[in-house]
């Protein structure tokens, strides 16, 4: 619905792109309410603003529309009165016990404002300098990396982008990539997070100690095991998922992660598939042990310097070598007591029998230092 952006903005209640799903978790309280921006797009490019409100314990998603009788003049289904702003609408009747729908009880009793992961665009700025900063309060700037989700994205990739705002809101690890917050209001959508490098850009360019690569191993183990207590599934580990910062590997990208124990996947790109174990090729089935087995391919990316794994086979080969138990071989500078608990404990082709993330890091931190 076309309606002045920048008046939605002064609104403390207004939560730009938030999800249906996310908004339920602000509601509460019978009458605790929030206005957002549907991801739905009408066929003429306008989009629809929706007033979200907690009906006694149960959340109801009702729609701006224009009034039929009123030019100019907004309301709802099932509400007979038109209003120039949706601001003079909740205003009407925020905290009058009159319903906002002929014959039914809703009631907008609290507004909830928006939360402080919830990031205004005015504090995320370009210097000159080519960094970019973020600013979250008056006197503090952080360099910070920024994910831009671009304006041409599907309904899916918006669902995707705040899964992952979801997550990382659940996580806090010095190995897991630093959520700072994202900005909702208008898109493009952007995430702020820890300034960092890829790591697929620093293992390129950097040389490493065997010392060195081991800790980065340990790191990675360390977050994971922090993610995977949180209940939390990744489900896309790999090293273009992950980022380099103050000499720590950072886990990032949740784009896939869910809460859980076990989920079907069935769309399995290409490139993905090389970092996977036999039962996510064979049943689509992840679950943390499968999270194990990347970490396993992980490790090897780090001690190969960020070769590409299985470089220059097909996708079947790949999973042919995978399933045969062929798999990859570690460098040569590789500890051999790494190795072998990698091939015993990390890629055993046995779900059920690999190590879990915990267990693996207490190894690690017992045995490489």
């Amino acid at each position: 619905m076309e309606h002045d952006e920048q008046q939605m903005l002064m609104l403390p209640y207004y939560h730009g792109m938030l999800l249906s799903e996310d908004a339920e978790e602000f509601l509460l309280l019978d009458g605790d309410f929030l206005v957002r921006k549907t991801e739905e797009i009408s066929d003429d490019g306008r989009v629809f603003f929706v007033l979200s409100v907690n009906v006694a314990g149960r959340v109801s998603h009702v729609v701006f529309c224009r009034h039929e009788a009123m030019a100019g003049m907004y309301t709802i289904e099932g509400n007979p009165d038109g209003f120039l702003t949706i601001e003079q609408f909740i205003n009407n009747y925020l905290g009058t016990g009159t319903s906002i729908i002929s014959g039914q009880s809703i009631f907008l009793r609290r507004p909830i404002e928006r939360a402080g992961w919830e990031i205004s665009r005015d504090a995320i700025r370009l210097e000159r300098s080519g960094f970019v900063v973020f600013t979250p309060r008056p006197g503090k700037k952080i360099r910070v990396t920024v994910k831009e989700m671009s304006q041409t994205n599907t309904k899916k990739r918006i669902r995707e982008f705040m899964n992952e705002v979801r997550i990382l809101r659940q996580l806090n690890h010095r190995n897991i990539i630093r959520f700072h917050g994202v900005a909702l209001q208008h898109e493009p959508l952007m995430m702020v997070i820890e300034e960092a490098t890829a790591l697929t850009d620093y293992l390129k360019t950097q040389s490493r100690s065997v010392r060195a690569k081991l800790n980065m191993c340990l790191g990675a183990a360390g977050g994971l095991s922090h993610i995977h207590s949180r209940g939390i599934v990744h489900s896309d580990i790999a090293a273009k998922n992950c980022y380099y910062s103050r000499n720590m590997v950072k886990i990032s990208n949740f784009e896939m992660a869910f809460n859980g124990t076990e989920k079907a996947m069935h769309n399995i790109k290409n490139n993905q598939r090389k970092w996977l174990p036999p039962e996510a090729l064979i049943e689509r089935r992840f679950t943390s042990a499968s999270d194990t087995w990347s970490y396993g391919v992980l490790c090897w990316h780090i001690f190969a310097n960020g070769k590409e794994p299985y470089h220059q086979m097909t996708a079947r080969e790949i999973t042919g070598s995978i399933l045969s138990g062929g798999g990859l071989r570690f460098s040569n500078e590789t500890p051999p007591i790494f190795v072998n608990f990698v091939k015993q404990n990390v890629w055993n082709v046995t779900h059920s029998e690999r190590y879990s993330m915990e267990s693996v890091y207490e190894w690690l931190k017992q045995n490489i230092n």
